[in-house]
């Protein structure tokens, strides 16, 4: 049998104040490595865009934290502040006359705001909570809303 005599754990107060940081520590790295389930296109395309009526798969993913690709076009921009924007399957849409149906748009608010760090024809990942209902903008109706987005990453 072999011995490890350097290893010795932790006691008082050095221990406990440890041990604090580490219980305290583990909701948020037990957030961080769940991966939230990636959505696609296809999946939102089988929302009714005429009626809001969704199948029982998508209806599973209502409130849910999702992960969704796409392209970025913005509602708010302030400098290079963005606030609002609707996400899309397709570079280019809600530019051209008529815009997509509602089950192709996504409508994203951020509280804070974030700088938009690529270009517009760039495709990126967006995280949050999944609203299954129609949002109005000045493109038209979006069937979906994530409120309050945690996170946009390059689409890689």
């Amino acid at each position: 049998m072999i011995r490890l005599r350097f290893f010795r754990p932790l006691c008082g107060p050095l221990g406990t104040v440890l041990a604090a940081l580490l219980l305290t520590a583990l909701p948020l790295a037990a957030r961080c490595a769940e991966q939230a389930p990636e959505l696609d296109w296809f999946l939102l395309g089988e929302l009714d865009p005429l009626t809001g009526e969704a199948p029982p798969e998508l209806q599973k993913l209502d409130g849910q934290r999702v992960r969704v690709p796409g392209f970025v076009v913005p509602l708010e921009l302030d400098g290079a502040t963005l606030s609002e924007f609707l996400l899309v399957p397709y570079f280019g849409a809600c530019i051209h006359v008529p815009p997509p149906p509602a089950n192709q748009m996504v409508h994203v608010r951020i509280d804070e705001g974030v700088d938009l760090e690529h270009r517009m024809m760039d495709p990126v990942w967006i995280t949050g909570q999944l609203s299954i209902r129609t949002v109005q903008s000045q493109y038209g109706p979006a069937g979906f809303l994530i409120d309050n987005m945690e996170s946009m990453l390059p689409y890689e």
